[in-house]
């Protein structure tokens, strides 16, 4: 087996088994938090806590990306995380200690594992595997929740976490066995410590055009995905007059459409370039997220969905080969650093917000806002590659 095929089955099943693991985990911790406190302030809590590193940490991620050797941090980090998910059932009552723990973890792992890849396969296979990530993602998305239900529903609430730290530990015995493609280029300890700044790292972003609009885009979107993901609970409920199984079904035809089309991409994707991909699934993913709320019929509502499910499979994985494709190798980390981090600021602040907002001027209309923001950005991202040579 080719090298590069090797690394792609890695970190396909390492991601897999980590992101299951992950959603046992998430549902548990929630669980707990209600079962121990008993209080939505709780959970919330925990919310926060699952957030706020990423905000604090991602700078610093980025530079340790860029310095060190992701293999390593990522090995490293699984394990720690393994660790820390075998206490939450030692010290339950102190588990947001935990949480945060395994968040500002994640900060730096999840930094490596983006800015990992183009050293591990050739430029051309970089949108395969982004697709065979999300189809991983989508599906895991799809059955995730539900596997997580029945775990907690019929086992003891601490085997949800024993089961995440052992999804961890063979997530990092599956990473020790990546290899590089050149084994002289994935460190760069020759990086002048001025030029590793958070600021540095902006000012290169704008010297870089299609790099530059790639990262405002995501950074807008993140300001309408934050109040989209909050809200469209309550527009299920108080619109379409359905209830939580409707809504969970909802999410689940967005799951496999995203599933479905991201295998779709997988097959195609040396025809379609990432910046076709990028815009026109953004274009797309606007038109849904407009025609949403002005519809309250639940059988339309599923074909709605399942169209921003195809769109945002689209956009997410053009978003990630975009950067991965069009940053240096030696700035990739901090360039996904510092996207992480403007994405996670922006949709807190969404958050509060937003959520504001709806209490005066309806959920409807503030639904209706966030499909213009994403189509109206949609529009300026195209037209901005457009200015800069490149088809689209």
């Amino acid at each position: 087996m080719k090298k590069a095929h090797y690394n792609i089955a890695i970190i396909i099943t390492s991601n897999m088994i980590s992101s299951v693991g992950s959603w046992i985990s998430r549902i548990a911790t929630m669980t707990l938090a209600l079962q121990i406190y008993g209080t939505a302030m709780a959970t919330s809590m925990v919310s926060a806590a699952n957030i706020i590193p990423y905000i604090i940490f991602s700078p610093l991620a980025g530079k340790v990306a860029d310095r060190g050797d992701k293999k390593k941090i990522l090995i490293v980090g699984n394990l720690l995380n393994a660790l820390l998910s075998f206490s939450i059932p030692l010290f339950k009552e102190k588990m947001i200690f935990a949480v945060f723990a395994i968040s500002s973890i994640t900060a730096f792992t999840s930094v490596c594992n983006n800015s990992i890849i183009p050293f591990l396969v050739h430029p051309k296979e970089i949108n395969h595997l982004n697709s065979i990530n999300s189809s991983m993602s989508s599906a895991v998305m799809v059955f995730g929740p539900s596997l997580s239900g029945i775990l907690i529903a019929f086992l003891k609430i601490d085997i949800c976490f024993i089961i995440d730290a052992i999804s961890f530990l063979f997530a990092s015995l599956l990473l020790n066995g990546l290899q590089y493609m050149d084994e002289t280029q994935h460190t760069d300890n020759s990086i002048n410590k001025n030029e590793i700044s958070f600021l540095s790292t902006l000012k290169y972003i704008k010297t870089v055009p299609q790099l530059y609009s790639v990262i405002l885009t995501i950074a807008a979107i993140g300001l309408a995905g934050g109040m989209l993901n909050s809200l469209l609970i309550i527009y299920v409920y108080n619109y379409m007059n359905v209830g939580s199984a409707e809504y969970g079904i909802l999410l689940s035809f967005k799951g496999f459409s995203m599933l479905l089309a991201s295998v779709l991409i997988y097959k195609i994707g040396e025809k379609i370039p990432s910046e076709q991909l990028f815009c026109y699934s953004l274009v797309g993913l606007g038109i849904a997220l407009i025609a949403f709320p002005l519809n309250t019929s639940f059988k339309i509502g599923l074909i709605i969905q399942s169209i921003n499910g195809i769109c945002n499979a689209g956009y997410s994985i053009a978003r990630v080969s975009l950067i991965q494709l069009t940053a240096t190798r030696e700035r990739i980390g901090r360039v996904f650093s510092v996207n992480s981090m403007l994405s996670n600021i922006l949709s807190v602040t969404s958050l509060g917000i937003f959520g504001t907002m709806a209490d005066y001027i309806g959920v409807r209309s503030v639904l209706l806002i966030g499909g213009f923001i994403v189509l109206m950005v949609a529009i300026f991202s195209t037209i901005h590659i457009k200015k800069f040579g490149i088809k689209v």
